[in-house]
């Protein structure tokens, strides 16, 4: 995926992680008004600063949580999650990859 892709979701309700060494942001976030969060590693991650960036990005693991008030966040499952939230998110995941859309019906 190009990394100026994955920057782009921030408009549409992501978020970036909290910079790891060096200043890398690993992952990228989104929470539902319901306590709902799907949350993508990247590898090998945006640098905060800018300066020299990597054009392509991988992504690995996608987590889905639950925050609980007072609780720490648990996985759930996407049975759990509300059909137009989960709908909006692969939307914004498939718009990483224009391949792919080119392709499509």
């Amino acid at each position: 995926m190009a990394s100026g892709a994955i920057m782009s979701l921030q408009p549409w309700g992501w978020e970036r992680g909290s910079p790891q060494d060096g200043g890398m942001i690993c992952d990228y976030s989104r929470r539902s008004k319901d306590g709902l969060e799907v949350s993508i590693s990247i590898s090998p991650g945006i640098f905060v600063g800018g300066g020299q960036m990597e054009p392509r990005q991988d992504m690995g693991e996608l987590w889905l949580l639950r925050h609980g008030e007072g609780t720490a966040p648990q996985r759930t499952s996407f049975d759990s999650l509300d059909p137009i939230f989960i709908s909006e998110v692969l939307r914004d995941l498939s718009l990483l990859n224009p391949y792919q859309i080119m392709s499509a019906p």
